[in-house]
């Protein structure tokens, strides 16, 4: 990334943007690159959240901070939870806070639902446009959900004076179906160093593409493909399940990589499956002749060291 940087500058008056998980990232960032090109100025850095909800307010009319965010919805949560707890279906709930003299175990649970309904928006979008419309698709199969999904509607009613709610999954689509919404943005966008990311992000990397160059920089730990690399838990699981290799091809590959690398298998399954290509591939052999080495060696190579070599 410090090259690209460096070999093929932005104009002068546009920023670098660069989109990192972890605030020690951007500091790590700015550091190597000042390290490597001598400076890193005129670069910001957002978190995936932050970055998406900007590029919706481009084409959307909405407010600067959204009120489904987890640290505003918490205490509209807690405004809503008398309304909440007196419905049938959240006697779990009531039993929780029965004994509350001080309301710590309520706003504790308003924070706890805030959190969970802001990853419902990303990673379950489709239940929460069910929500929008009044429908609770798991109401038959999770009995949780129903007192979920009224709170999600009583939420909705204190935005009516929004015709979109202003949440994620309801955004994400509108942004989606608008064709070449208009962007400021820079000619590019880096996502750097980001271990995992849901296909929430993914859809919208895509759709800004068309625009804007877009890198990613990730860490993949083989060089060969393993896409369909289990553990022999996973892989005794399929066989009981009854899965065959008609049905699906799994191989052990390496086992330290198969049972410890889901998350990386996953991101990079959604990397290649988005975008078909995985670009430049930039592996360094380990060196040396530690135990340690051999491991890393053996994981790039996808292969399971023999312990009596």
């Amino acid at each position: 990334m410090a090259a690209q940087f460096r070999n093929n500058p932005l104009p002068p008056l546009q920023k670098e943007i660069v989109v990192v998980q972890s605030r020690g990232m951007e500091r790590w960032l700015n550091l190597e690159t000042a390290r490597r090109n001598g400076i890193c100025a005129h670069v910001e850095y957002l978190f995936p959240r932050v970055f998406v909800y900007q590029l919706f307010r481009q084409v959307i009319e909405l407010p600067e901070a959204s009120p489904f965010a987890p640290e505003i919805n918490t205490w509209r949560i807690l405004q809503q939870l008398p309304r909440l707890l007196v419905l049938p279906e959240a006697k779990s709930l009531t039993n929780y806070v029965k004994e509350d003299p001080s309301g710590l175990k309520r706003y504790q649970l308003a924070e706890k639902i805030a959190e969970t309904f802001d990853r419902y928006t990303i990673m379950r979008p489709e239940m929460v446009t069910a929500w929008d419309a009044g429908f609770n698709p798991l109401q038959a199969d999770l009995r949780e959900s129903r007192w979920q999904a009224a709170l999600w509607q009583m939420l909705l009613e204190t935005e009516t004076a929004q015709s979109t709610p202003p949440h994620h999954a309801a955004l994400k689509k509108i942004f989606l179906d608008t064709p070449n919404p208009p962007l400021d943005l820079p000619g590019r966008v880096s996502v750097f160093g980001i271990s995992s990311l849901p296909p929430f992000y993914l859809d919208i990397f895509k759709k800004i593409a068309r625009q804007v160059d877009i890198d990613i920089y990730y860490l993949n730990p083989c060089r060969e493909y393993w896409e369909y690399v289990y553990s022999a838990k996973q892989i005794a699981r399929f066989v009981e399940a009854g899965f065959t290799e008609d049905d699906t091809y799994y191989d052990r590959g390496n086992s330290l990589l198969a049972s410890m690398g889901s998350a990386g298998r996953e991101f990079f399954s959604l990397v290649l499956n988005s975008i078909g290509d995985t670009g430049t591939e930039l592996f360094v052999k380990p060196e040396g002749e530690t135990l340690l080495a051999a491991v890393q060696s053996d994981i790039l190579k996808l292969q399971e060291h023999d312990p009596a070599a």
